[in-house]
C-alpha cells in the first residue's frame, strides 16, 4: 500500500533527493534503478564537484563536475552503482508542470527531453553555478512545504526556469548525437501529427496513412522508441489530455468527452476507465486538489 501511495505522489508532484540516497536506499522507490527503465517521468541529474555517469537508451553518458542531464519519460534511463553525495536528482511529472495550455506545449515540444534522436546536457559555469546552486535550495524548501499551493507554485516556477536556461544552454553547447535512425524520425514525425489530430483521430490506420507507411511499420517503430504500439501511444495521448482537463479545467466531464472527440459521455467513461482504473469522475475527486 505504501508503494502505490508514493508511486502517486511521484506522479503528481515533484521530487528532489541526492544521487547517493536515491541509488543507496531507492528513496523513491522507483523500480529496477541499475537496469534501463522507462520511468514515465521527467528528469534533471544535477553533477556537483565530481563527475558522474548515467546510461540513457543503453547508452554511457559522462557527466563533468556542474552538469545537467535531461531525461524525458520515454527515455531508457539507467543509474550506475557509483553514487555522489553532491549530485542531486530532479523528478517531476507532466500533470505537475502542465497546469495551462502554455506550460503544456512548452514541455511537449521541448527538445532538452524529446528529440529522440539526441540527448542534451549542459555544462554550467560561472555565475549558473550558484544560480542552479540556489534553485536547488529553493526545490528543498518547496518540497518540505509541498502540501501548501504557495510553496508548489515555487516548485513550478523553479522547474520552469531550469528548463528555460537548459534550452538556451543546449543552443550554446553540443549535444551528444545518437542514432538518427528511420525510426526516430518517423516517430517524430508521428508525435507531430499525433499532437495536432488526437483529438478527432484516434485510429493507427489514419497516422499510417498520413505518414505514407504501413500500420505494421508504424508499431514497430514506436515499439522500437517508446516499447509501445502505435495504438498504445495513441491512447496514452488521449489519457494524458484527458487527465489533465480532469484536473485543471472547470469542464464538465460532459464536456471533456466531447473535447476529445468521443460522441458519448459513457464512451469516454469507459475508456478512462478501461485504461486508468477508474471512472473520470472518481479520477477528479480524488485528484482535483492533490
Amino acid at each position: 500500500m505504501l508503494k502505490k501511495s508514493v508511486e502517486k505522489e511521484v506522479f503528481f508532484k515533484f521530487l528532489i533527493t541526492t544521487h547517493q540516497d536515491l541509488v543507496n536506499n531507492n528513496s523513491l522507490e522507483l523500480q529496477d534503478l541499475f537496469s534501463p527503465k522507462r520511468r514515465n517521468l521527467y528528469m534533471i541529474l544535477i553533477s556537483g564537484e565530481k563527475p558522474l555517469k548515467h546510461y540513457v537508451d543503453d547508452k554511457v553518458v559522462n557527466l563533468d563536475p556542474n552538469t545537467c542531464l535531461f531525461v524525458g519519460p520515454d527515455r531508457l534511463s539507467q543509474f550506475d552503482k557509483e553514487t555522489c553525495d553532491e549530485a542531486r536528482v530532479i523528478f517531476f511529472s507532466n500533470l505537475f508542470y502542465s497546469r495551462v495550455p502554455r506550460d503544456a506545449h512548452f514541455l511537449e515540444s521541448c527538445d532538452l527531453f524529446h528529440n529522440y534522436g539526441s540527448i542534451y546536457i549542459n555544462t554550467l559555469k560561472g555565475e549558473n553555478i550558484n544560480y542552479v546552486k540556489t534553485m536547488v535550495d529553493y526545490l528543498y524548501i518547496a518540497q518540505k512545504n509541498k502540501n501548501k499551493d504557495i510553496y508548489s507554485n515555487l516548485a513550478h516556477n523553479v522547474i520552469q526556469q531550469s528548463l528555460i536556461l537548459g534550452t538556451i544552454q543546449s543552443q550554446k553547447t553540443s549535444y551528444l548525437n545518437f542514432m538518427e535512425d528511420k525510426d526516430n524520425i518517423l516517430v517524430l514525425n508521428f508525435r507531430n501529427l499525433l499532437n495536432e489530430h488526437f483529438r478527432t483521430e484516434k485510429s493507427v490506420q489514419f497516422y499510417a496513412e498520413q505518414l505514407n507507411v504501413t500500420e505494421k511499420r508504424l508499431s514497430k517503430a514506436t515499439k522500437q522508441i517508446f516499447d509501445l504500439s502505435a495504438k498504445e501511444v495513441i491512447t496514452k495521448k488521449v489519457m494524458k489530455e484527458a487527465k489533465w482537463q480532469l484536473i485543471y479545467s472547470q469542464d464538465s466531464i460532459k464536456e471533456i468527452a466531447v473535447n476529445l472527440g468521443f460522441l458519448e459521455e459513457h464512451n469516454f467513461s469507459s475508456f478512462f476507465l478501461k485504461n486508468e482504473g477508474m471512472r473520470p469522475k472518481q479520477f477528479r475527486t480524488t485528484y482535483k486538489h492533490f
